[in-house]
Order: structure tokens, then C-alpha cells, then sequence
């Protein structure tokens, strides 16, 4: 696999420093029906790695038009490389919290990087930007991946339906108060997954997973509860 590949010409130095912690495909095949259900024609991958999303999404989702994103070269061109439906993928080079397209999507599929905030650095004050928009405070402590979530919410037209894998630890950490305060208050967290402590889903990585199901709603219905 594409993943596995990666793993062995890629030296573990530079998938650290871009923190590059691959999804398993069971988990990969779950997320791409869950977005698969509001039938979008258009999806974003945020962070495509060697692209398991994307070649998913190809066979499972049709004619649906597919922006992938990747700060990393590396990365952005093994999943080129992997995909073999190319004329339905745009690969672009970037950081996607710095993105500076206005484009809305009716999906997205992410593993955002898992970086915690003293291995990351912007020249903006990012954490004012993105809480800013989204309308809470952010903690400086937060991980990256908090960040991706509410940027992948933004870019979410109504109706449409993400699937995000991060680690688990935000649902225990006071960072973690800010993105729970978001999901709850704008309606947008239908299901999270949350794996047991004894289950190592991310190879490499000594940390626990959940996985992310969101909606964005169309009217200011609110959901009676989270399914957990």
C-alpha cells in the first residue's frame, strides 16, 4: 500500500517534523461513507498525506471533484503518484491555515498533522485568527489539530458533512474546552468516535484516537445529543 511505501522511503525524521501518522484503511473506508451520505460534488482533503482519502473517496463517491492540500512536497506527490483517477484531483501545494482560497466545500476528509504548539510557528497570531472566526477564545497550549477542525467547519457548506481523525486527548485537555464550546454551540458534531486507551490505531504515535462525524446544518435545528 501507498502508506506503507511511504513509510520505507520517506526516514522517520521528516515524517516527524511534518507529523505524518497515517489513517488505517477500515477507519479510512468508514469516514469516506459517512461523507458519502450527503452526496457531495465536491470534496477537500486539508492534509493529504500519501492520499488514502482521496483513493477511497475516487472509488466510492462519484463524479465528485477533489482538492487535495498538503504543506508537505513530499507527501503531495507520493498522492499523486498513488491516485490513479487524476482528472478528478486538484493537488495543491500549502498550508491549509493559511489557505488563502474563499472556496466551500460539500465535504472533507482529514487527518490533520498532529503537532502540539511549541512545534509550530506562523508570523500571524494564528490562534486569535481562527478563534476569532470561530467565535471562541483559543488557548496557545492548543494542538494543531483543533485548528484544522474549526477551519474544516468553515469551509463546509450547509448540509455538507466532514470526517475528521485526531487524537483523542482534546476531550480530557482544557485546550479541548474551546473546540467542544464550537462543535456544540453551531450544531455540527453528529457522532464521535472514541477509541479504548489499549487500541493503538495510529502506528508510530503512543496515543489514543477519535474520529469526528460532522454536519453542518442547513436551518438552527439543534440536535437533542452527540452520539458517543
Amino acid at each position: 500500500r501507498p502508506e506503507a511505501s511511504y513509510r520505507e522511503v520517506v526516514d522517520s525524521d521528516h515524517r516527524r517534523r511534518f507529523a505524518q501518522y497515517f489513517t488505517p484503511q477500515p477507519i479510512a473506508e468508514l469516514m469516506v461513507k459517512w461523507v458519502a451520505g450527503c452526496k457531495p460534488k465536491s470534496l477537500l482533503d486539508p492534509a493529504v498525506g500519501p492520499g488514502i482519502f482521496v483513493r477511497e473517496a475516487t472509488k466510492s463517491i462519484p463524479r465528485c471533484s477533489i482538492t487535495a492540500l498538503a504543506l508537505d512536497q513530499t507527501a503531495l506527490g507520493a498522492a499523486s503518484l498513488a491516485v490513479t483517477r487524476k482528472s478528478r484531483v486538484k493537488f495543491v501545494q500549502g498550508d491549509f491555515l493559511t489557505w488563502t482560497s474563499d472556496e466551500v466545500f460539500d465535504a472533507v476528509l482529514a487527518n490533520p498533522p498532529y503537532l502540539k504548539h511549541h512545534n509550530f510557528h506562523y508570523d500571524n497570531d494564528i490562534f486569535s485568527e481562527i478563534g476569532c472566526r470561530s467565535g471562541v477564545t483559543l488557548s496557545r497550549l492548543t494542538n494543531i489539530y483543533v485548528l484544522f477542525i474549526m477551519e474544516i467547519c468553515r469551509r463546509l457548506r450547509s448540509g455538507g458533512r466532514a470526517a475528521v481523525i485526531v487524537p483523542g486527548e482534546w476531550v480530557n485537555a482544557n485546550y479541548g474546552e474551546a473546540l467542544k464550546q464550537f462543535l456544540l454551540k453551531n450544531n455540527l458534531l453528529d457522532v464521535l468516535i472514541y477509541f479504548s486507551h489499549s487500541a493503538l490505531i495510529f502506528e508510530e504515535a503512543l496515543t489514543t484516537a477519535s474520529v469526528l462525524l460532522i454536519e453542518k446544518p442547513i436551518d438552527k435545528v439543534r440536535r437533542e445529543s452527540v452520539l458517543i
